[in-house]
């Protein structure tokens, strides 16, 4: 991925940027941060979710188990052994250095 330098820099120099992915952690609408490695992001929904039911077992589940940006959802095993979901989801969030008026179609 590369592109240009800003206008305030007066040059046409081309600079190579990484491709950055964020890890959003929320419960609903309510976004609960932003983190830079999935890890993190599950580390705080599950401090949450062990302040809000003490010694719950918790598994993460995706949304589409083939695309490994697809959001997953924090899961506690409620009695039978089922897995209900919490309402936390963890949402891989692709931060763009550039505007692509075709990415919104």
């Amino acid at each position: 991925m590369q592109t240009h330098c800003t206008a305030w820099e007066k040059t046409d120099k081309v600079i190579a940027l990484p491709e950055v992915t964020v890890y959003r952690p929320s419960h609903g609408a309510l976004p609960l941060g932003h983190y830079s490695n999935p890890e993190a992001a599950r580390a705080h929904v599950t401090a949450l979710l062990r302040r809000e039911e003490l010694g719950a077992l918790l598994v993460w589940l995706a949304d589409d188990l083939d695309d490994p940006l697809s959001p997953v959802e924090a899961h506690r095993f409620a009695r039978g052994g089922v897995p209900q979901p919490t309402g936390y989801v963890i949402t891989p969030v692709f931060i763009a250095d550039h505007y692509a008026p075709t990415a919104d179609e």
